[in-house]
């Protein structure tokens, strides 16, 4: 479940919040009435998402393959890692 807090609300009750994330709530934070940040539960998937997410070479790799992918360059599993 997606929660709202306003900042100053979080702030004064920040371990209730960790504990709710914990048990799988997501957190909005808000400043002035805007979202200004999120809390959600931690993984090693999610680290890794944002690590990609980060490299400019990782995003330029992704890219390229969407490109070959909208223009039929494809390779089977066979080809690209051998004989399973």
């Amino acid at each position: 479940m997606t929660k709202f807090l306003n900042l100053t609300e979080a702030r004064n009750i920040f371990p209730k919040v960790i504990n709710q994330v914990e048990q799988g709530d997501q957190v909005i934070i808000t400043r002035h009435g805007k979202p200004a940040a999120i809390i959600i539960k931690i993984d090693a998937n999610l680290l890794e998402t944002k690590a990609i997410l980060k490299s400019k070479e990782m995003m330029k790799k992704i890219s390229r393959a969407k490109e070959d992918i909208k223009a039929g360059r494809l390779h089977s599993y066979k080809e690209a890692f051998g004989e399973k």
